[in-house]
């Protein structure tokens, strides 16, 4: 589909830390790459400082420019209440999307693609006063229960909804005037991976060739399972690197845990250095525990498969929508130290399973791909016209 705007609706201040700023940016990029004329939209955060494309192809990894619009907002800023940085940022990108409205540059043949939830409300409530060839095609791409006001209007109005996984279609099904929403879990972009050798990335990272590794890569919030994977190490025969986390988050885990000596715990990595900690390793783990959100498509999931190792993870019925358990990984009990120690263990002690485990990810990661995601979307977008 080419040929229109594509307006990516954010709320993310960038660069930054957390993985939703790394999906935005490789769909972004993705969108671009199919042919799509594509325009982020975000606001400042309270800061004055233009986010300059070549700070993001740096930190991110990109290499297909788009278009970026920084509008200015309140929101973030330590002397400002939350709530009145809020509506600064609702105001300022409604008003800058009523004005690309009225004056033609945002009109019907557009997409407007939001992960930002108010002004995309206040847009879809204002856009019925609009010509027919201003409004554009709005969809909402739905990660998580939204708890904010007038979401059972919102659904009714947006045009399209692209849920992350069948869990969460499931919910919007139940609970919302909502029409068959579009499925599309999480993806990966593949270039980072292509032609990277254990070897080259361990050499890269220190970490000697024969080394046994077994890492997890992501941050520590609660849920996410990399306090699980510490506790487990001391009945691991290997290294076990638990890569992210704030500073606050990795002495937490060295407080409640009291990691073994063969945890590695790195805090936090750039995001293009991530995948020279995934090949670098062995096993890639995703222990995440029954705490974890009910609707979640993890991006490490999707780059573990990228990085061709095997995989363990938790035993959690949205994960099984990508993981079958003993084809593409193995499966532990969320939470379990025991099970989660176990099952790495199998993995280290059976070659033929994790080579089985490595060469089935490695095959079906390509249906994962950011490009292939965008794909599907656009034409998910070009049916609801």
């Amino acid at each position: 589909m080419t040929g229109t705007m594509l307006y990516y609706l954010s709320n993310a201040n960038l660069p930054g830390k957390k993985a939703h700023t790394i999906q935005q940016m490789k769909m972004c990029q993705a969108f671009a790459s199919c042919g799509e004329e594509v325009c982020f939209v975000h606001p400042s955060h309270g800061t004055s400082e233009t986010i300059q494309w070549e700070t993001l192809a740096d930190y991110y990894g990109l290499e297909t420019r788009f278009r970026i619009e920084t509008l200015p907002s309140l929101q973030s800023r330590p002397d400002v209440p939350d709530k009145v940085g809020l509506l600064t940022m609702t105001g300022t990108l409604t008003g800058w999307l009523l004005k690309e409205s009225s004056t033609g540059r945002l009109g019907e043949d557009d997409i407007l693609y939001s992960r930002n939830y108010y002004p995309t409300f206040a847009f879809s409530e204002l856009r019925s006063i609009l010509p027919q060839n201003r409004r554009p095609t709005t969809v909402l791409e739905h990660h998580d229960i939204i708890s904010a006001y007038g979401k059972e209007r919102f659904f009714r109005s947006v045009d399209g909804v692209v849920c992350i996984t069948e869990a969460l279609k499931e919910y919007d099904l139940a609970t919302y005037d909502v029409t068959d929403p579009f499925v599309a879990p999480d993806g990966v972009d593949l270039t980072p991976y292509a032609g990277l050798s254990k070897k080259f990335a361990r050499r890269q990272l220190d970490i000697p060739a024969d080394e046994t590794v077994v890492a997890y890569t992501g941050h520590l919030y609660p849920g996410k399972g990399g306090q699980v994977l510490a506790a487990a190490a001391d009945r691991i025969d290997a290294t076990v690197y638990v890569v992210g986390g704030y500073p606050a988050d990795v002495e937490r885990v060295k407080t409640t845990v009291e990691p073994a000596d063969n945890v590695v715990l790195t805090g936090f990595v750039d995001p293009s250095d991530i995948p020279l900690y995934q090949v670098a390793a062995d096993i890639l783990v995703a222990p995440y525990t029954r705490s974890a959100r009910d609707y979640i498509s993890p991006l490490k999931l999707f780059e573990y498969m990228a990085a061709g190792r095997p995989i363990v993870a938790s035993d959690l019925s949205v994960l099984k929508e990508v993981l079958t358990d003993g084809e593409n990984a193995l499966l532990a009990e969320p939470g379990d130290s025991d099970a989660l120690a176990e099952a790495v263990t199998r993995v280290l002690s059976d070659t033929d399973l994790a080579q089985q485990l490595s060469a089935t990810v490695s095959e079906q990661v390509r249906q994962y791909t950011w490009r292939r995601r965008a794909e599907r979307i656009l034409s998910y977008v070009q049916d609801l016209r």
